[in-house]
């Protein structure tokens, strides 16, 4: 009697609290990654400088190669930070996906596990009875 106790209080932990815990841990893990790749950081900033590396005029008068020298420099630093942070966001992202799919399969096999032990069992009590 004792054992159907435990397998009734098995089954109703194991498909109620245990999945709910697992649910949290998981959101937890992709709150991490999420932030881990600063994603929400990299958008703010895209076009910002890389390195915050920036280009000052020498003189203050009106010399154009001067000028257009800082120009360029400041543009091509803007394109370089926008090129790096895009490679990072998607490289966040790829992971964050993985743990989501991940995530998902694990839940799948949460739910099947129960039956699957069941399967096992009983494929191994064949084994031993047949041969």
């Amino acid at each position: 009697m004792a054992l159907f106790i435990v397998l009734r209080d098995y089954v109703c932990w194991h498909y109620s609290r245990a999945f709910s815990d697992i649910f949290h841990i998981w959101s937890n893990i992709t709150h991490f990654v999420f932030h881990f790749f600063s994603i929400p950081l990299l958008l703010r900033t895209f076009f910002a400088p890389w390195k915050r590396i920036e280009a000052t005029r020498e003189t203050q008068g009106l010399n154009i190669s001067d000028y257009i020298s800082t120009k360029l420099v400041n543009t091509i630093m803007r394109l370089i930070g926008a090129s790096m942070r895009a490679v990072l966001i998607f490289i966040g992202l790829v992971v964050v996906a993985t743990v989501v799919i991940a995530g998902m399969i694990f839940f799948v096999l949460w739910v099947l596990l129960p039956i699957i032990v069941l399967i096992f069992a009983g494929a191994g009590i064949q084994v031993m009875i047949f041969g």
